[in-house]
């Protein structure tokens, strides 16, 4: 009887450890993925407005928006 108790115990253990170990994998390629595509959504998109601002296209409307922000709102520039 106290040998199949302690068996028990010790396959509820093993289940929780599992289960614990999964979860925590599975948080983390969550969040490896959620940033690997913040990162390549972020940087796209500063290559399409670098190659806009290179060609020459929109630039006044870039210029205007920031002057507008930069009036509106303070700024702490390190």
């Amino acid at each position: 009887m106290v040998v199949a108790v302690a068996m028990e115990i010790n396959v509820s253990v093993a289940v929780l450890i599992a289960a614990t170990v999964a979860t925590a994998v599975a948080v983390l390629v969550a969040a490896t993925t959620a940033i690997a595509v913040a990162e390549l959504v972020t940087a796209t998109v500063a290559t399409a407005v670098r190659l806009n601002l290179y060609r020459g296209e929109g630039t006044e409307v870039v210029n205007k928006d920031l002057s507008e922000l930069l009036q509106n709102h303070k700024y702490i520039v390190n």
